[in-house]
Protein backbone atom coordinates (compact mmCIF):
# COMPACT_ATOMS: atom_id res chain seq x y z
CA UNK A 1 0.00 0.00 0.00
CA UNK A 2 1.11 3.72 -0.72
CA UNK A 3 1.98 5.86 2.07
CA UNK A 4 -0.37 8.56 0.93
CA UNK A 5 -3.30 5.99 0.95
CA UNK A 6 -2.65 3.79 4.31
CA UNK A 7 -2.76 7.73 5.80
CA UNK A 8 -6.07 7.96 4.45
CA UNK A 9 -7.41 4.55 5.49
CA UNK A 10 -5.64 5.54 8.77
CA UNK A 11 -7.80 8.69 9.04
CA UNK A 12 -10.86 6.84 7.65
CA UNK A 13 -10.81 4.38 10.91
CA UNK A 14 -11.46 6.94 13.05
CA UNK A 15 -15.11 7.25 13.11
CA UNK A 16 -18.57 7.59 15.50
CA UNK A 17 -20.60 4.94 15.95
CA UNK A 18 -19.88 2.11 18.22
CA UNK A 19 -19.24 -1.61 17.11
CA UNK A 20 -16.50 -2.58 20.34
CA UNK A 21 -14.30 -1.20 22.45
CA UNK A 22 -10.65 -1.05 21.90
CA UNK A 23 -9.91 -0.37 25.60
CA UNK A 24 -11.60 -0.15 28.48
CA UNK A 25 -13.53 3.44 27.55
CA UNK A 26 -12.10 4.14 23.98
CA UNK A 27 -14.18 2.63 21.10
CA UNK A 28 -13.58 1.34 18.31
CA UNK A 29 -16.01 3.27 15.47
CA UNK A 30 -16.65 3.05 11.14
CA UNK A 31 -18.58 5.53 10.03
CA UNK A 32 -21.92 5.01 8.76
CA UNK A 33 -21.93 6.10 4.69
CA UNK A 34 -20.68 9.87 5.05
CA UNK A 35 -20.58 11.90 2.03
CA UNK A 36 -17.09 14.45 1.78
CA UNK A 37 -15.56 14.50 5.36
CA UNK A 38 -13.16 17.28 4.11
CA UNK A 39 -12.85 20.08 6.66
CA UNK A 40 -14.63 23.10 5.18
CA UNK A 41 -14.14 26.83 6.32
CA UNK A 42 -17.12 28.89 6.78
CA UNK A 43 -16.63 31.83 3.91
CA UNK A 44 -15.75 35.75 5.46
CA UNK A 45 -19.35 37.95 4.19
CA UNK A 46 -17.88 40.81 2.57
CA UNK A 47 -19.36 44.03 3.82
CA UNK A 48 -20.80 46.89 1.81
CA UNK A 49 -19.56 50.42 2.84
CA UNK A 50 -21.91 53.18 2.84
CA UNK A 51 -21.04 56.55 4.51
CA UNK A 52 -18.32 54.79 6.33
CA UNK A 53 -20.75 51.76 7.63
CA UNK A 54 -20.12 48.30 6.89
CA UNK A 55 -23.29 46.53 5.95
CA UNK A 56 -23.35 42.68 6.21
CA UNK A 57 -26.05 41.22 3.87
CA UNK A 58 -27.73 37.98 4.64
CA UNK A 59 -30.74 35.80 4.31
CA UNK A 60 -32.24 32.88 6.39
CA UNK A 61 -33.18 29.81 3.94
CA UNK A 62 -34.00 26.62 3.91
CA UNK A 63 -31.38 24.68 2.35
CA UNK A 64 -30.08 20.74 2.33
CA UNK A 65 -26.81 19.21 2.36
CA UNK A 66 -25.19 16.09 2.16
CA UNK A 67 -23.70 14.45 4.97
CA UNK A 68 -24.48 10.80 4.05
CA UNK A 69 -23.80 9.78 0.62
CA UNK A 70 -26.82 10.05 -2.17
CA UNK A 71 -28.80 11.76 0.58
CA UNK A 72 -29.76 15.32 1.11
CA UNK A 73 -30.88 16.55 4.71
CA UNK A 74 -32.71 19.04 4.81
CA UNK A 75 -31.72 22.22 7.20
CA UNK A 76 -31.98 26.30 8.20
CA UNK A 77 -28.83 28.10 7.36
CA UNK A 78 -27.49 31.40 7.08
CA UNK A 79 -26.83 32.01 3.69
CA UNK A 80 -26.97 28.63 1.73
CA UNK A 81 -25.36 26.21 4.04
CA UNK A 82 -25.67 24.50 6.95
CA UNK A 83 -23.18 26.87 8.86
CA UNK A 84 -23.48 30.79 8.42
CA UNK A 85 -20.75 33.06 6.61
CA UNK A 86 -18.21 34.26 9.21
CA UNK A 87 -19.16 38.48 9.81
CA UNK A 88 -15.30 39.80 10.66
CA UNK A 89 -14.94 43.01 12.18
CA UNK A 90 -12.88 45.29 14.28
CA UNK A 91 -13.40 47.28 17.17
CA UNK A 92 -14.72 50.32 16.85
CA UNK A 93 -16.28 49.68 13.06
CA UNK A 94 -19.46 51.14 12.80
CA UNK A 95 -21.57 48.09 11.44
CA UNK A 96 -24.66 47.77 9.93
CA UNK A 97 -26.93 44.31 9.25
CA UNK A 98 -29.78 44.16 6.74
CA UNK A 99 -30.67 40.02 7.63
CA UNK A 100 -33.93 38.63 5.26
CA UNK A 101 -36.24 36.03 6.85
CA UNK A 102 -36.80 33.40 4.04
CA UNK A 103 -38.39 30.80 6.25
CA UNK A 104 -42.40 30.58 6.59
CA UNK A 105 -41.77 31.04 10.52
CA UNK A 106 -40.84 34.14 12.59
CA UNK A 107 -36.97 33.74 14.24
CA UNK A 108 -34.43 35.99 15.53
CA UNK A 109 -30.46 36.69 15.59
CA UNK A 110 -29.28 36.97 18.04
CA UNK A 111 -25.08 38.22 18.54
CA UNK A 112 -23.87 36.23 21.70
CA UNK A 113 -20.89 37.82 23.09
CA UNK A 114 -21.53 41.14 21.69
CA UNK A 115 -21.34 44.60 23.80
CA UNK A 116 -24.50 46.10 21.64
CA UNK A 117 -27.51 47.86 22.40
CA UNK A 118 -30.70 45.94 23.56
CA UNK A 119 -32.79 47.02 20.75
CA UNK A 120 -30.19 45.50 18.39
CA UNK A 121 -29.72 41.92 20.74
CA UNK A 122 -31.61 40.11 18.81
CA UNK A 123 -33.20 38.12 21.60
CA UNK A 124 -36.62 37.21 21.92
CA UNK A 125 -37.44 40.93 21.08
CA UNK A 126 -36.17 41.18 17.91
CA UNK A 127 -38.51 39.08 16.01
CA UNK A 128 -38.18 38.64 12.09
CA UNK A 129 -41.53 37.99 10.45
CA UNK A 130 -41.39 35.72 7.35
CA UNK A 131 -40.00 37.82 4.39
CA UNK A 132 -39.28 40.92 6.73
CA UNK A 133 -35.85 42.10 6.92
CA UNK A 134 -34.17 43.48 10.03
CA UNK A 135 -31.69 46.48 9.70
CA UNK A 136 -29.46 46.09 13.17
CA UNK A 137 -26.75 48.89 13.67
CA UNK A 138 -23.92 49.62 16.47
CA UNK A 139 -20.60 50.69 16.99
CA UNK A 140 -18.17 47.57 18.32
CA UNK A 141 -17.01 48.63 21.46
CA UNK A 142 -14.73 45.59 22.66
CA UNK A 143 -11.84 43.94 22.77
CA UNK A 144 -10.90 41.10 19.96
CA UNK A 145 -13.03 37.92 20.13
CA UNK A 146 -14.67 35.34 19.39
CA UNK A 147 -18.68 35.46 19.25
CA UNK A 148 -21.24 33.98 17.02
CA UNK A 149 -24.73 34.67 16.08
CA UNK A 150 -28.14 32.22 16.46
CA UNK A 151 -32.06 32.24 17.00
CA UNK A 152 -33.20 33.06 19.72
CA UNK A 153 -37.00 33.12 19.60
CA UNK A 154 -38.78 32.55 22.30
CA UNK A 155 -39.55 28.89 23.13
CA UNK A 156 -37.85 27.39 19.75
CA UNK A 157 -34.23 28.19 20.01
CA UNK A 158 -33.36 24.68 20.67
CA UNK A 159 -35.17 23.76 17.39
CA UNK A 160 -34.07 25.75 14.79
CA UNK A 161 -30.42 25.91 16.30
CA UNK A 162 -30.66 21.92 16.19
CA UNK A 163 -31.54 22.60 12.33
CA UNK A 164 -28.25 23.98 11.30
CA UNK A 165 -28.83 28.30 12.28
CA UNK A 166 -25.48 29.42 13.61
CA UNK A 167 -22.51 31.45 12.59
CA UNK A 168 -19.19 32.97 13.83
CA UNK A 169 -19.02 36.53 14.18
CA UNK A 170 -15.25 37.78 14.95
CA UNK A 171 -13.80 40.98 16.44
CA UNK A 172 -9.91 41.90 15.45
CA UNK A 173 -8.12 45.01 17.65
CA UNK A 174 -4.79 46.91 17.64
CA UNK A 175 -3.70 43.81 20.42
CA UNK A 176 -4.72 41.13 18.11
CA UNK A 177 -2.75 42.48 15.24
CA UNK A 178 0.29 42.84 17.40
CA UNK A 179 0.59 39.33 18.41
CA UNK A 180 2.96 37.08 16.97
CA UNK A 181 -0.39 34.47 16.26
CA UNK A 182 -1.40 32.66 13.64
CA UNK A 183 -3.77 34.89 11.88
CA UNK A 184 -4.39 34.16 7.92
CA UNK A 185 -8.23 33.05 8.47
CA UNK A 186 -8.28 29.71 7.11
CA UNK A 187 -5.05 28.63 6.46
CA UNK A 188 -3.47 28.96 10.20
CA UNK A 189 -6.45 30.50 11.76
CA UNK A 190 -9.46 28.57 11.87
CA UNK A 191 -13.34 28.37 13.33
CA UNK A 192 -14.05 24.56 14.55
CA UNK A 193 -17.83 24.80 15.31
CA UNK A 194 -18.93 21.58 16.99
CA UNK A 195 -22.29 20.15 16.98
CA UNK A 196 -23.73 16.79 17.25
CA UNK A 197 -26.92 15.46 15.63
CA UNK A 198 -29.49 12.93 15.62
CA UNK A 199 -30.82 11.40 12.03
CA UNK A 200 -33.52 9.34 10.84
CA UNK A 201 -33.19 6.75 8.44
CA UNK A 202 -34.23 9.22 5.65
CA UNK A 203 -30.91 11.44 6.82
CA UNK A 204 -33.07 14.12 8.39
CA UNK A 205 -32.62 15.42 11.52
CA UNK A 206 -34.20 14.14 14.30
CA UNK A 207 -35.54 16.44 17.02
CA UNK A 208 -37.32 15.16 19.90
CA UNK A 209 -40.66 16.62 20.81
CA UNK A 210 -40.73 19.07 23.64
CA UNK A 211 -40.28 17.63 27.08
CA UNK A 212 -39.05 14.61 25.54
CA UNK A 213 -35.55 15.39 25.82
CA UNK A 214 -33.85 12.41 27.19
CA UNK A 215 -35.46 12.89 30.83
CA UNK A 216 -34.10 16.84 30.84
CA UNK A 217 -30.67 16.25 29.85
CA UNK A 218 -30.99 18.58 26.87
CA UNK A 219 -31.44 17.13 22.79
CA UNK A 220 -28.21 15.41 22.03
CA UNK A 221 -26.83 13.23 19.35
CA UNK A 222 -24.98 10.66 17.87
CA UNK A 223 -23.53 12.12 14.78
CA UNK A 224 -20.24 14.39 15.34
CA UNK A 225 -20.34 17.81 13.11
CA UNK A 226 -17.71 19.98 12.66
CA UNK A 227 -18.22 23.06 10.72
CA UNK A 228 -21.35 21.20 9.29
CA UNK A 229 -19.17 17.86 8.12
CA UNK A 230 -19.12 14.95 10.47
CA UNK A 231 -15.68 14.08 12.30
CA UNK A 232 -14.05 15.52 9.39
CA UNK A 233 -10.08 15.56 8.01
CA UNK A 234 -8.44 18.72 8.68
CA UNK A 235 -5.09 19.41 6.43
CA UNK A 236 -2.57 21.58 7.90
CA UNK A 237 0.67 23.11 7.60
CA UNK A 238 3.54 22.16 9.98
CA UNK A 239 3.10 25.26 11.75
CA UNK A 240 2.14 26.94 14.92
CA UNK A 241 -1.92 26.78 14.04
CA UNK A 242 -5.15 28.74 15.66
CA UNK A 243 -8.33 26.79 16.04
CA UNK A 244 -11.63 29.14 17.34
CA UNK A 245 -13.17 26.31 18.81
CA UNK A 246 -17.37 26.61 19.92
CA UNK A 247 -19.60 24.05 21.41
CA UNK A 248 -22.40 24.76 19.15
CA UNK A 249 -24.40 21.82 20.52
CA UNK A 250 -27.49 22.28 22.10
CA UNK A 251 -26.07 20.25 25.61
CA UNK A 252 -23.61 18.27 25.24
CA UNK A 253 -19.93 19.02 27.20
CA UNK A 254 -16.69 18.24 25.15
CA UNK A 255 -13.68 17.07 27.32
CA UNK A 256 -11.38 18.06 24.66
CA UNK A 257 -7.91 16.95 23.96
CA UNK A 258 -5.61 15.10 21.31
CA UNK A 259 -5.00 11.46 21.38
CA UNK A 260 -1.24 11.13 23.01
CA UNK A 261 -2.15 13.57 25.60
CA UNK A 262 -0.22 16.11 22.91
CA UNK A 263 0.06 19.94 24.66
CA UNK A 264 -1.91 22.47 23.44
CA UNK A 265 -2.27 25.97 24.95
CA UNK A 266 -5.89 28.29 25.45
CA UNK A 267 -5.09 31.74 24.56
CA UNK A 268 -8.42 32.80 24.84
CA UNK A 269 -11.99 32.37 26.14
CA UNK A 270 -15.90 34.25 25.67
CA UNK A 271 -14.60 37.42 25.62
CA UNK A 272 -11.06 37.84 24.62
CA UNK A 273 -7.44 36.79 25.10
CA UNK A 274 -6.25 35.39 28.33
CA UNK A 275 -2.90 37.63 30.24
CA UNK A 276 -0.39 34.41 28.99
CA UNK A 277 -1.11 31.16 27.40
CA UNK A 278 -2.51 28.25 29.52
CA UNK A 279 -0.91 24.75 28.51
CA UNK A 280 -3.08 21.78 29.11
CA UNK A 281 -4.06 18.40 27.23
CA UNK A 282 -7.75 18.69 28.13
CA UNK A 283 -9.90 21.36 27.60
CA UNK A 284 -13.88 20.96 29.49
CA UNK A 285 -16.22 23.15 27.03
CA UNK A 286 -19.69 23.63 27.91
CA UNK A 287 -22.65 25.05 25.59
CA UNK A 288 -22.12 28.01 23.81
CA UNK A 289 -18.70 28.66 25.33
CA UNK A 290 -15.47 29.63 23.12
CA UNK A 291 -12.03 28.61 23.75
CA UNK A 292 -8.63 29.29 21.29
CA UNK A 293 -6.24 27.44 21.29
CA UNK A 294 -3.03 26.99 20.02
CA UNK A 295 -1.06 23.79 18.93
CA UNK A 296 2.25 23.79 17.21
CA UNK A 297 2.57 21.75 14.73
CA UNK A 298 6.11 22.69 13.41
CA UNK A 299 7.76 19.34 14.03
CA UNK A 300 4.88 17.24 12.90
CA UNK A 301 5.25 17.01 9.45
CA UNK A 302 3.09 13.78 7.65
CA UNK A 303 1.40 12.90 10.63
CA UNK A 304 -2.02 12.64 12.23
CA UNK A 305 -3.56 14.05 15.20
CA UNK A 306 -7.09 13.01 16.46
CA UNK A 307 -8.84 15.41 18.20
CA UNK A 308 -11.17 13.65 20.66
CA UNK A 309 -13.55 14.11 23.43
CA UNK A 310 -12.71 11.95 26.65
CA UNK A 311 -16.08 12.27 27.82
CA UNK A 312 -15.66 8.59 29.46
CA UNK A 313 -12.77 9.79 31.23
CA UNK A 314 -14.68 13.20 32.82
CA UNK A 315 -17.34 11.40 33.65
CA UNK A 316 -15.48 8.22 35.18
CA UNK A 317 -13.49 10.18 37.37
CA UNK A 318 -17.06 11.72 38.41
CA UNK A 319 -15.66 14.88 38.00
CA UNK A 320 -20.03 16.39 38.52
CA UNK A 321 -18.96 16.82 42.27
CA UNK A 322 -18.27 13.72 43.03
CA UNK A 323 -21.32 11.75 42.76
CA UNK A 324 -22.19 8.34 42.41
CA UNK A 325 -23.98 8.43 38.88
CA UNK A 326 -27.83 7.26 39.07
CA UNK A 327 -27.35 8.44 42.97
CA UNK A 328 -29.34 10.81 44.58
CA UNK A 329 -28.46 14.40 45.85
CA UNK A 330 -27.28 15.59 48.99
CA UNK A 331 -28.08 19.00 48.97
CA UNK A 332 -31.15 20.27 47.16
CA UNK A 333 -32.27 19.53 43.62
CA UNK A 334 -34.12 16.48 42.25
CA UNK A 335 -33.93 13.35 39.78
CA UNK A 336 -30.57 11.51 39.46
CA UNK A 337 -27.60 12.63 37.76
CA UNK A 338 -27.79 9.47 34.84
CA UNK A 339 -31.24 11.02 33.90
CA UNK A 340 -28.86 13.71 31.94
CA UNK A 341 -26.19 11.10 30.70
CA UNK A 342 -26.19 9.60 27.18
CA UNK A 343 -24.20 6.80 26.25
CA UNK A 344 -21.93 9.19 23.96
CA UNK A 345 -21.11 10.97 27.47
CA UNK A 346 -19.23 6.88 28.41
CA UNK A 347 -17.23 6.94 26.18
CA UNK A 348 -14.13 8.94 24.34
CA UNK A 349 -15.05 9.62 20.53
CA UNK A 350 -13.25 11.66 17.91
CA UNK A 351 -14.29 14.99 16.97
CA UNK A 352 -11.94 15.40 14.04
CA UNK A 353 -8.83 14.21 12.52
CA UNK A 354 -5.74 16.65 11.44
CA UNK A 355 -3.24 15.92 9.06
CA UNK A 356 0.42 17.80 8.65
CA UNK A 357 0.59 17.37 5.21
CA UNK A 358 0.45 20.89 3.98
CA UNK A 359 3.10 23.65 2.87
CA UNK A 360 3.71 26.95 5.56
CA UNK A 361 2.43 29.95 5.08
CA UNK A 362 3.96 32.56 4.38
CA UNK A 363 3.66 34.70 7.65
CA UNK A 364 4.23 30.90 9.32
CA UNK A 365 4.58 31.59 13.44
CA UNK A 366 6.54 28.91 15.35
CA UNK A 367 6.71 29.46 18.59
CA UNK A 368 4.05 29.93 21.41
CA UNK A 369 4.07 33.96 22.73
CA UNK A 370 4.79 34.17 26.61
CA UNK A 371 2.28 37.10 27.11
CA UNK A 372 -0.59 38.26 24.93
CA UNK A 373 -2.64 40.84 27.21
CA UNK A 374 -2.87 42.61 30.78
CA UNK A 375 -6.91 42.09 32.02
CA UNK A 376 -8.18 44.99 34.40
CA UNK A 377 -9.25 42.86 37.22
CA UNK A 378 -12.53 44.14 38.86
CA UNK A 379 -12.74 44.35 42.77
CA UNK A 380 -15.32 42.95 45.52
CA UNK A 381 -15.09 45.54 47.11
CA UNK A 382 -16.73 48.11 44.46
CA UNK A 383 -19.61 45.81 44.10
CA UNK A 384 -22.42 47.59 44.65
CA UNK A 385 -24.54 44.71 45.21
CA UNK A 386 -24.71 40.74 45.48
CA UNK A 387 -27.59 39.21 43.16
CA UNK A 388 -28.56 35.30 43.72
CA UNK A 389 -29.75 33.21 41.33
CA UNK A 390 -30.50 29.92 42.14
CA UNK A 391 -31.10 27.34 39.13
CA UNK A 392 -33.79 24.36 39.76
CA UNK A 393 -35.27 21.56 38.01
CA UNK A 394 -38.45 20.30 39.09
CA UNK A 395 -41.07 18.07 37.93
CA UNK A 396 -44.58 19.07 36.42
CA UNK A 397 -47.59 18.60 34.12
CA UNK A 398 -47.84 20.32 31.11
CA UNK A 399 -51.04 21.99 30.23
CA UNK A 400 -49.81 23.84 26.93
CA UNK A 401 -46.25 25.13 26.07
CA UNK A 402 -45.70 27.52 28.86
CA UNK A 403 -48.01 26.45 31.72
CA UNK A 404 -47.44 23.68 33.92
CA UNK A 405 -49.31 22.65 37.50
CA UNK A 406 -48.37 21.55 40.45
CA UNK A 407 -45.01 19.33 41.01
CA UNK A 408 -47.41 16.62 41.95
CA UNK A 409 -50.68 15.29 40.54
CA UNK A 410 -53.35 13.47 42.66
CA UNK A 411 -55.09 10.96 40.35
CA UNK A 412 -58.03 8.68 42.21
CA UNK A 413 -56.08 9.21 45.55
CA UNK A 414 -52.71 8.18 43.95
CA UNK A 415 -50.11 10.82 43.91
CA UNK A 416 -48.05 10.67 40.52
CA UNK A 417 -44.82 12.50 39.51
CA UNK A 418 -44.94 15.18 37.14
CA UNK A 419 -44.75 13.64 33.69
CA UNK A 420 -42.59 17.21 32.34
CA UNK A 421 -39.67 18.80 33.86
CA UNK A 422 -40.24 22.35 35.31
CA UNK A 423 -36.75 24.42 34.35
CA UNK A 424 -36.60 27.29 37.04
CA UNK A 425 -34.51 30.53 38.09
CA UNK A 426 -35.38 31.52 41.82
CA UNK A 427 -38.52 29.71 41.58
CA UNK A 428 -39.97 31.16 38.09
CA UNK A 429 -40.26 30.17 34.53
CA UNK A 430 -39.40 32.71 32.22
CA UNK A 431 -41.96 35.56 31.30
CA UNK A 432 -41.90 37.82 28.87
CA UNK A 433 -44.20 40.36 31.04
CA UNK A 434 -42.23 40.33 33.78
CA UNK A 435 -38.84 42.19 34.47
CA UNK A 436 -36.82 40.33 37.04
CA UNK A 437 -33.93 42.46 37.75
CA UNK A 438 -32.68 46.08 36.93
CA UNK A 439 -29.18 47.27 36.98
CA UNK A 440 -28.21 50.54 37.08
CA UNK A 441 -25.31 51.29 34.43
CA UNK A 442 -22.04 51.77 35.55
CA UNK A 443 -22.06 49.50 38.36
CA UNK A 444 -20.23 46.52 39.35
CA UNK A 445 -22.79 43.77 40.69
CA UNK A 446 -21.87 40.51 42.03
CA UNK A 447 -24.11 37.34 40.60
CA UNK A 448 -24.31 34.48 42.75
CA UNK A 449 -25.61 31.64 40.81
CA UNK A 450 -25.98 28.32 42.32
CA UNK A 451 -27.03 24.77 40.67
CA UNK A 452 -29.31 23.16 42.55
CA UNK A 453 -30.29 20.42 39.56
CA UNK A 454 -29.29 17.22 38.68
CA UNK A 455 -27.91 18.02 35.20
CA UNK A 456 -25.23 20.67 34.65
CA UNK A 457 -26.34 24.77 33.20
CA UNK A 458 -24.00 26.46 31.12
CA UNK A 459 -25.59 29.94 32.79
CA UNK A 460 -25.01 33.01 29.66
CA UNK A 461 -25.59 36.64 30.22
CA UNK A 462 -26.46 38.77 27.48
CA UNK A 463 -24.28 41.81 26.64
CA UNK A 464 -21.72 41.71 28.94
CA UNK A 465 -18.55 39.88 29.77
CA UNK A 466 -17.71 38.67 33.01
CA UNK A 467 -14.93 37.47 35.57
CA UNK A 468 -15.31 34.53 37.78
CA UNK A 469 -14.23 34.99 40.80
CA UNK A 470 -14.81 31.87 42.60
CA UNK A 471 -16.08 28.54 42.64
CA UNK A 472 -17.69 26.50 45.61
CA UNK A 473 -19.24 22.70 45.41
CA UNK A 474 -21.85 21.79 47.58
CA UNK A 475 -19.94 19.29 49.32
CA UNK A 476 -18.82 21.92 52.29
CA UNK A 477 -15.25 22.55 50.92
CA UNK A 478 -15.52 26.21 50.45
CA UNK A 479 -14.66 28.56 47.44
CA UNK A 480 -11.73 27.59 45.57
CA UNK A 481 -10.48 30.27 42.92
CA UNK A 482 -11.20 29.33 39.12
CA UNK A 483 -8.31 27.81 37.18
CA UNK A 484 -5.94 29.65 35.13
CA UNK A 485 -7.93 29.10 31.77
CA UNK A 486 -10.85 30.44 33.87
CA UNK A 487 -9.35 33.37 34.38
CA UNK A 488 -10.42 35.77 31.33
CA UNK A 489 -13.29 37.38 30.31
CA UNK A 490 -16.45 35.48 30.11
CA UNK A 491 -19.94 35.43 28.82
CA UNK A 492 -21.15 31.87 29.63
CA UNK A 493 -20.22 29.74 32.26
CA UNK A 494 -20.56 26.10 33.30
CA UNK A 495 -22.06 24.74 36.76
CA UNK A 496 -21.60 21.16 37.58
CA UNK A 497 -24.98 20.09 39.76
CA UNK A 498 -25.05 21.55 43.39
CA UNK A 499 -22.33 24.07 42.63
CA UNK A 500 -22.20 27.82 43.25
CA UNK A 501 -20.00 30.29 41.16
CA UNK A 502 -19.67 33.65 41.85
CA UNK A 503 -19.12 36.52 38.62
CA UNK A 504 -18.51 39.90 38.77
CA UNK A 505 -19.20 41.89 36.49
CA UNK A 506 -19.30 46.26 35.28
CA UNK A 507 -22.70 46.43 33.27
CA UNK A 508 -21.47 49.27 31.21
CA UNK A 509 -24.52 48.51 29.04
CA UNK A 510 -26.55 50.88 26.36
CA UNK A 511 -29.06 52.26 28.99
CA UNK A 512 -32.57 51.24 27.86
CA UNK A 513 -35.81 51.64 30.03
CA UNK A 514 -38.09 49.33 27.63
CA UNK A 515 -35.82 46.48 26.19
CA UNK A 516 -33.87 43.74 28.16
CA UNK A 517 -31.06 41.79 28.03
CA UNK A 518 -31.20 37.95 29.26
CA UNK A 519 -29.51 35.45 31.36
CA UNK A 520 -30.35 32.36 31.14
CA UNK A 521 -29.20 28.31 31.04
CA UNK A 522 -28.00 27.51 27.31
CA UNK A 523 -28.58 24.30 27.37
CA UNK A 524 -31.03 25.43 24.66
CA UNK A 525 -34.08 23.15 25.68
CA UNK A 526 -33.54 24.21 29.47
CA UNK A 527 -33.58 28.05 27.96
CA UNK A 528 -37.19 27.07 26.12
CA UNK A 529 -38.53 25.13 29.05
CA UNK A 530 -38.39 28.21 30.87
CA UNK A 531 -34.77 28.62 32.45
CA UNK A 532 -34.62 32.39 31.72
CA UNK A 533 -34.83 35.87 32.77
CA UNK A 534 -34.70 39.59 31.48
CA UNK A 535 -33.06 42.58 32.71
CA UNK A 536 -33.14 45.92 32.31
CA UNK A 537 -30.06 48.42 32.90
CA UNK A 538 -30.92 51.31 33.32
CA UNK A 539 -29.51 55.27 33.54
CA UNK A 540 -29.15 55.64 37.49
CA UNK A 541 -31.41 59.01 37.09
CA UNK A 542 -34.52 56.40 35.56
CA UNK A 543 -33.81 53.61 37.98
CA UNK A 544 -36.57 55.01 40.79
CA UNK A 545 -38.90 55.71 38.11
CA UNK A 546 -38.71 52.15 36.35
CA UNK A 547 -38.98 50.91 39.42
CA UNK A 548 -42.02 52.51 40.69
CA UNK A 549 -43.61 51.73 36.97
CA UNK A 550 -42.35 47.83 37.23
CA UNK A 551 -44.22 47.49 41.24
CA UNK A 552 -47.49 49.52 39.35
CA UNK A 553 -47.63 46.85 36.66
CA UNK A 554 -47.14 49.24 34.25
CA UNK A 555 -43.83 48.85 32.39
CA UNK A 556 -44.70 45.66 30.13
CA UNK A 557 -41.79 45.28 27.52
CA UNK A 558 -42.68 45.69 24.31
CA UNK A 559 -43.44 42.59 22.46
CA UNK A 560 -41.30 42.36 19.54
CA UNK A 561 -39.31 44.93 17.46
CA UNK A 562 -38.66 44.14 13.75
CA UNK A 563 -37.36 47.42 11.54
CA UNK A 564 -38.26 46.97 7.94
Amino acid sequence: MKRRDFIKTSILSSSVLVLGRSDKYSYKFIHPDYADRSFIVPPLIEPIIVNGKRIFKFSINHNTTEIFKGKLTCVLGYGDSLLGPTIRVDNMDNVGFEITNYLSVNTTVHFHGLHLPAKEDGGPYQIIPPNKTWKPSWRINQIASTQWYHPHLEGYTGEQVYKGMAGFFLIDDETSRFLDIPKTYGVDDLPVVIQDRRFDEKAQLLYLNKGDFDKSGGMKGYTILVNGKPVPILNVPAQVIRLRILNGSNARIYNLGFEGDIQFYQIASDGGFLEKPVSLTRLLLGPAERVEILIDLSNSKNTILRFKSFSAEYYDKQKLNGHQFGGPFKVGGTGRLSDSVDRLDKVNFDVMSIYVNKSTSTNVVRKIPNKLTEIVRLKESDAIKTRNFGLTVMSGFKINRRVFTSMFKVINGIVLEGEHMLHLINGVQMDMNVINEVVKKGDIEIWRITNGAHTTHPFHIHGIQFQILDREQGDGSGPTSPNENERGWKDTVLLMPEETVRIIAKFDHYADTQYPYMYHCHILEHEDAGMMGQFLVVNPEDFDTVMTDIDNNKRIPLKSFCKI
